[in-house]
């Protein structure tokens, strides 16, 4: 990430904790948040990088919409999920954004076996209804809120560059 990166870092990690919070809360993350993100992302790389910032904005929230779009469709994730990950996009440009894309792939598929172990614990160890599990498991069952893995995955990519930019290197990037 360039000099700039704590005029993105900051704004973009104070978003993501918000909707990953709004997230868990109600299981929605609201298109003023997704949508007023994105604007702020484009509006940022614009001013710190002038036209070309623009451009790497527009290009970061077409490519991370487009990594996500086919789970919307099929029903795997939901649209905030989706909006969320293009205002990432947007701050992170086309590059890291697919970087964050793929860390935030692993980190939910983290977060479903997390959910699975915990629904199966519920059912087979703690089912007594005084242990308090039934309304969280059921709720977990049919919705698992994704914004703490795009948070977590772009965290990663911006917190740890270290790791992403070598093997970005090796592809020539």
């Amino acid at each position: 990430m360039s000099g700039d990166s704590y005029f993105i870092v900051i704004p973009l990690l104070t978003i993501l904790g918000v909707a990953t919070l709004m997230d868990f809360r109600s299981c929605k993350i609201p298109n003023v948040l997704t949508f007023g993100a994105a604007l702020f992302g484009l509006v940022l790389q614009g001013t710190l990088n002038g036209l070309p910032g623009l451009a790497i904005a527009v290009g970061g929230w077409i490519v991370c919409l487009i990594c996500f779009l086919p789970l919307y469709a099929r029903g795997g994730m939901a649209a905030g999920d989706v909006k969320l990950m293009a205002a990432v996009g947007a701050f992170l440009g086309p590059i890291y954004g697919i970087a964050a894309c793929l860390l935030t792939l692993i980190a939910g598929g983290f977060m479903g076996l997390a959910t699975v172990a915990f629904i199966w614990v519920s059912r087979n160890v703690a089912s007594s209804p005084s242990v308090g599990t039934t309304t969280l498991r059921d709720s977990l069952r049919t919705r698992i809120p994704y914004a703490g893995a795009i948070a977590a995955g772009t965290g990663f990519v911006m917190l740890v560059p270290s790791v992403i930019e070598p093997a970005l290197m090796r592809f020539g990037v």
